[in-house]
């Protein structure tokens, strides 16, 4: 048996060409490797992109357009300050990834950097910010826009010079769009207008950059919080550090860090400020904050037209710093703004905004209400993750319990978080009329969901401070009408309870109490309360109203459906040899009556099926076990060990009848004697095979594979016992006469059947090493496998997923499966197979253990 998985991870050959040695660092786009270009002997970078599990074929094209974007984009860029592209290698049908081979620069990030020494100095900083403009403009001028401008992306020389790196999400202007929604980049660096929906330009990197020279020049992160919200709204709405002790590179800071695009520093004006920002007797550069910035390049991909300043931002004559929500004036009398229009063009009548757009407030969920329903959503896609695997395990499916384990638990956390979303009201507007709640699409003003609540159907509002928050409740009177208690957007109001008054928490709002309790008073008419109470009581503070007893219900089914599959489903049967003597090594003998197993010190220990008792323990290696088998007729054992001696024990004595050596420095890790018990065949670690004469104890033979072999975890003789073979990873089988020890061109006879494994998939070879089929059902690595009887086409496989299969290799279907746990042995190290496959033994950690297949029963 072989496989593709063989070679260490560390050691693998891609293309032919690029020696992939260690990690040098993961993310969510891939792994990327440092590697050797073998072919002219140079040290790259390799970026493996591979397709996660669980993505249908459309995804999966998906994904790898995306991977030779990301390459044609990068190559595209020729610039010394941006890391160079030398090839890319596409995805095949033996290896889904896509490798992406880059220069490989020996320097650390400027995050790195300031982790390690803190704040630089402003000349160092204007430095290295100079440096990364030219490189940024060189991808500028050809369409590109990088998108993740920031420390860690930013390597720097010796000498302050520098290489962009990580083009994964750039975005060329006059290219297809693979993904149409969301933000894309580090959330901390996103310039504001891509938060409303603006397309990616040059603006946005050059806002990137001035975070990053800000973080350079301070020490932190101007606008990084402790979470996404917090980082969002400084970025919107918050004032950048003061830069007044930085003189030289100030000016050019609160240039990029200006929100609107059309007031932020052009590349070419922030160039000349660093440059001025090296040399500090020069004069530093004009602050943009009083000096107009010229027109901006216009963008070929989009023609922009020019928008109403924001709410919430200074108007281009503003100046000074902005003011927190504690100090803002009230809006309650500013004027009103422009009436909102709908989608065709029209002022929409019942739109409370349009006439009393100044009386909003954003809102946000209340945190101990969006905790309360996470757990909740959490705990039903766990449980619903748990349940999949252990009705998948009781049903014993096969490809179906990869589908069922992985979609069943994003159902049900989409239904949980659809729930959830009941709460998530982003504005809520006073009017005349009454109270109108609305959400608006993610980096739009676009609403996508309303609801209005009438004056005449509120009895009481009530205003309670939560921290540093304000909380609005709503008290309505019994005779809700229907049409609102129904309102799909507004779940709150799906139930009521009889005739009693019926309470909704409308959700948290940054502003002091007084104020929010002053607009209501004002929006509302006389015969509805207004309270503001200065020590609220239990029910004031309560939350009303914010998720549905559905999803708690949805809790406990699957709890309960979970629970009673482990009362009703008894275990396998499975019995433990040894407790804490395992070792490594496991063999049947042929009749199936003798099982032989290494120990924790280095001897091995037979143990009679029978009675499930140890008969005999044969000592003599001087390290641990590598292998064992038995011959054909069960009279030898031989065995391997780490002291690279291979010996043979006489079964009706117990005792070592020879001793074997390799002929250097190697150890045999697999062990195959002929049909005709007289050689014995041992695969070394180092990729060779040694024959010896088994009467004799003569080494006959040491076969080698011509080139660089690789992967040879078995040899395996012919029926008629003439001849050897082994497959490598490159599934090619080589033959060799057992008599002369010289390689022939074909077996003397039938060699069977090859196995191999990559990742989670066992693959079927005939025995001239051509594709027969893919055994599919494990959803992790396989690491560990053997071989029943021969004929039997039988084959039992260990993985990560905690599980062990019993192959069918001629059908494809799995004959049996035991999924493991703390009270059976957590993970399988090692597995045998009975000659019949009636029964199969496993261990796990220093515990050996029986499992009874079912098989042929």
């Amino acid at each position: 048996m072989t496989g593709t998985d063989s070679l260490p991870t560390g050691h693998r050959l891609v293309a032919g060409r690029y020696r992939l040695t260690r990690v040098l660092g993961r993310g969510g786009m891939g792994v990327v490797w440092q590697a050797t270009d073998e072919l002219i002997g140079r040290s790259v970078a390799v970026k493996e992109l591979r397709a996660p599990h669980g993505l249908s074929a459309g995804e999966r094209t998906v994904f790898g357009e995306r991977a030779l974007r990301e390459a044609r984009t990068a190559g595209r860029i020729n610039h010394s300050g941006v890391v160079s592209i030398h090839d890319v290698v596409p995805a095949t049908a033996e290896d889904d990834a896509v490798y992406i081979v880059m220069e490989w620069a020996r320097a650390p990030s400027l995050a790195d950097i300031l982790r390690q020494h803190g704040a630089l100095s402003e000349q160092r900083v204007a430095a290295i910010g100079a440096r990364v403009l030219e490189a940024l403009h060189a991808a500028h001028v050809i369409g590109l826009v990088h998108r993740d401008v920031k420390p860690s992306n930013i390597l720097v020389l010796p000498g302050d010079e520098v290489k962009l790196v990580d083009f994964g999400i750039a975005h060329a202007v006059d290219d297809t769009r693979l993904t149409r929604h969301g933000v894309a980049g580090s959330t901390g660096h996103i310039a504001p207008e891509l938060f409303e929906g603006e397309p990616p330009s040059p603006a946005g990197d050059l806002w990137a950059l001035g975070v990053t020279l800000c973080h350079a020049v301070t020490g932190r992160s101007p606008f990084e919080r402790e979470s996404t919200a917090a980082t969002i709204h400084a970025i919107l709405f918050d004032d950048p550090p003061s830069l007044d002790d930085r003189p030289l590179i100030a000016p050019v800071i609160n240039g990029l860090l200006q929100r609107e695009p059309e007031r932020r520093m052009s590349a070419q004006e922030a160039a000349a400020g660093l440059r001025s920002a090296t040399a500090p007797t020069t004069m530093p550069a004009p602050d943009p904050a009083t000096t107009p910035a010229p027109a901006p390049t216009p963008d070929p991909s989009a023609t922009r037209q020019p928008e109403p300043p924001r709410r919430n931002t200074p108007s281009p004559t503003t100046t000074g710093p902005r003011a927190t929500w504690e100090d803002r004036p009230t809006t309650l009398g500013r004027a009103p703004g422009p009436p909102r229009r709908s989608r065709a063009g029209t002022v929409d009548p019942d739109d409370d905004s349009a006439s009393t757009g100044p009386t909003s407030y954003p809102l946000a969920p209340v945190p101990r209400v969006l905790i309360v329903n996470a757990l909740c959503a959490g705990g039903a896609a766990l449980l619903a993750f748990f349940l999949a695997f252990r009705l998948s395990d009781i049903w014993q499916l096969n490809s179906a319990v990869t589908t069922i384990s992985t979609l069943l638990p994003f159902v049900v956390m989409l239904a949980s978080f659809t729930v959830m979303g009941s709460v998530r009201w982003d504005q809520v507007a006073l009017g005349p009329g009454g109270v109108t709640l609305s959400r608006r699409k993610s980096g739009s003003s676009e609403v996508t969901k309303a609801c209005r609540v009438k004056w005449a159907h509120i009895d009481e509002v009530v205003v309670v401070r939560k921290g540093r928050r304000t909380v609005v409740h709503l008290r309505m009177a019994a005779h809700t009408p229907a049409d609102v208690r129904a309102s799909p957007p507004f779940r709150g109001f799906a139930r009521f309870k009889g005739e009693s008054p019926f309470t909704q928490t409308l959700g948290a709002i940054f502003a002091q109490p007084e104020e929010v309790g002053a607009a209501f008073r004002a929006a509302a008419p006389r015969e509805v309360t207004v309270r503001v109470p200065a020590e609220p009581t239990p029910e004031d503070s309560r939350n009303h109203g914010t998720r549905r007893n559905g999803l708690p219900l949805l809790v406990l089914l699957l709890a309960g459906i979970l629970v009673s599959t482990y009362v009703f489903h008894h275990d396998p049967d499975v019995t433990r040899l040894t407790e804490d003597d395992w070792g490594g090594g496991i063999e049947f003998s042929p009749d199936g009556r003798t099982l032989a197993s290494g120990t924790s010190h280095d001897a091995i220990t037979l143990w009679d099926l029978t009675t499930h008792k140890a008969v005999a323990t044969l000592r003599g290696h001087g390290q641990d076990i590598n292998a064992l088998r038995f011959n054909p007729s069960g009279t030898l054992l031989a065995s391997a060990s780490d002291d690279d001696t291979v010996k043979v024990w006489d079964m009706s004595t117990h005792k070592a009848r020879r001793t074997l050596t390799t002929g250097g420095a190697v150890s045999a890790v697999a062990l195959t004697f002929s049909p005709d018990n007289q050689t014995l065949a041992g695969v070394t670690d180092d990729w060779s095979v040694v024959l010896w004469n088994v009467r004799t104890g003569r080494r006959t033979a040491t076969l080698t594979v011509e080139g660089d072999p690789s992967g040879i975890s078995a040899a395996v003789f012919s029926s008629d016992g003439r001849t050897v073979s082994v497959i490598d990873d490159t599934n090619t089988v080589h033959h060799w006469d057992v008599r002369t020890g010289t390689s022939v061109g074909k077996a003397g006879a039938d060699v069977g059947q090859w196995v191999g494994f990559s990742g989670p998939s066992v693959i079927v070879r005939d025995g001239s090493g051509s594709y027969v089929r893919t055994l599919y059902g494990h959803s992790d690595r396989i690491t560990c496998a053997a071989q029943a009887g021969t004929g039997l086409r039988l084959i039992a496989t260990c993985s990560d997923d905690h599980t062990v299969r019993v192959w069918r290799t001629d059908s494809g279907e799995t004959a049996a499966k035991l999924s493991l746990n703390y009270d059976i042995g957590y993970t399988a190290n090692a597995v045998a197979l009975s000659p019949r496959g009636t029964t199969l033994a496993y261990g796990s950690g220093t515990q050996l253990w029986l499992w009874s297949t079912g098989i042929g029963s």
